[in-house]
């Protein structure tokens, strides 16, 4: 079937600043973090586990929009962490293998026991029926009394740097998360830098930053509704890198004159340049967690055809 172009909503300042800038749920999101939280302190874990949970994705980011559903929860193990020294001469790394203190516990360990604890809570406690608790390559999808939740399990993440390339001991590390799919690919991030980065974005652009990805991801939304582009073209986490990577002076007073003046910018840009929000990774390429550059400017095109 062919939609026509009429069918689509011509972008309007009313339209961007009174529906699509506004953020979805919020309540039933906390509510949905903190019943996962409390079936983790329900179990008997180990001694040697130290673990800490935090929100993760757009809920966390304040760019959630509405119909936006599961909640992203990381669970990090903190008491094994994995570590990154490429960075390093071999003098350096020398000195760290000298140092270093290796543990006999594994992060399959830890997501074995995971599991075991979100079950035997919304499984065995009479809270929810059936299982609702089940495991997907890259997370633990938890049915819980709210919204569901999409559950990542991961260790802490060291990626080491030279800070003197004549000294031994001129080292130092960024902290990640790393965690591994059952598909056995690696998959390493940032979420603390993604956070804070977002975080001085807003307060930079005037507080336009994140509105205007909430206005990228519902235009996406309502793109996918018209049959325009396939549910699966332009993922929110990349939308929302995307819209970070434009300049501040793109965000302006207006809605309508941000939407425009991002869409050209990018339109204008090398895609292949552009790291990701948290400033640590590449967003375009050919691996599992990167986007491809045709995805990206057929979203832009779609996109720019709101303006008409």
């Amino acid at each position: 079937m062919t939609i026509l172009s009429s069918d689509l909503i011509t972008v309007t300042e009313s339209q961007l600043e009174n529906h699509w800038s506004n953020r979805g749920a919020v309540k039933t999101a906390k509510k949905t973090h903190k019943s996962v939280r409390h079936a983790l302190d329900q179990y008997d874990w180990p001694d040697w586990v130290r673990y800490k949970p935090f929100l993760q994705g757009s809920y966390k980011n304040h760019t959630n929009i509405h119909g936006d559903s599961d909640v992203d929860t990381v669970i990090r193990l903190d008491s094994v962490y994995w570590k990154n020294l490429s960075a390093l001469t071999e003098a350096q790394k020398e000195v760290y293998r000298e140092r270093a203190s290796y543990a006999s516990n594994s992060l399959g360990d830890f997501r074995e026991r995971v599991v075991e604890a979100l079950r035997d809570h919304y499984n065995d406690d009479g809270i929810l029926a059936d299982d609702h608790v089940s495991q997907k390559d890259k997370c633990i999808a938890v049915e819980t009394p709210y919204l569901d939740a999409d559950v990542v399990v991961c260790q802490k993440f060291r990626l080491y740097y030279s800070t003197d390339d004549s000294d031994p001991e001129g080292f130092d590390y960024v902290t990640g998360i790393r965690f591994e799919t059952r598909s056995g690919n690696e998959i390493v991030n940032f979420p603390r830098q993604h956070y804070q980065n977002g975080t001085d974005k807003h307060q930079s652009t005037n507080l336009r930053f994140k509105p205007m990805v909430r206005c990228f991801k519902n235009a996406r939304t309502h793109l996918v509704e018209k049959r325009e582009i396939p549910e699966d073209l332009a993922p929110s986490y990349f939308i929302e890198c995307l819209v970070y990577n434009a300049p501040d002076g793109c965000f302006k007073q207006s809605y309508r004159d941000s939407f425009e003046a991002i869409i050209n910018y990018l339109q204008d840009s090398r895609l292949r340049e552009m790291n990701t929000q948290d400033e640590m990774l590449r967003m375009f390429g050919n691996e599992e967690t990167q986007w491809s550059t045709q995805k990206a400017e057929r979203t832009l095109k779609a996109w720019n055809k709101l303006l008409s």
